[in-house]
């Protein structure tokens, strides 16, 4: 869809890339780790009673957080799950 499609262009533009993007529309978020031919930063999400948080590492020690699959894009609604196929 229009993440995928986003993201296989900034690869053609731009080979080598690794970056990580969180999109919303205000009811869902759609998170991404990508890099490619390298290894890429970390992702993760947390879910609470206060919410869904997304960060570059966990803000504290905690087993609460997920970190997120590299190379694949993942939606955050009620439970994260991801989006059809891999980018």
């Amino acid at each position: 869809a229009g993440v995928e499609a986003a993201i296989r262009d900034v690869i053609r533009q731009a080979p080598g890339s690794a970056f990580c993007v969180v999109i919303t529309d205000g009811h869902e978020m759609a998170a991404a780790r990508i890099a490619d031919g390298q290894p890429c930063d970390s992702l993760y999400v947390r879910r609470d009673a206060d919410g869904t948080t997304v960060a570059s590492e966990p803000l504290e020690a905690s087993d609460s957080w997920t970190a997120l699959p590299q190379n694949a894009v993942t939606r955050i609604t009620t439970t994260p799950a991801p989006m059809d196929g891999a980018w």
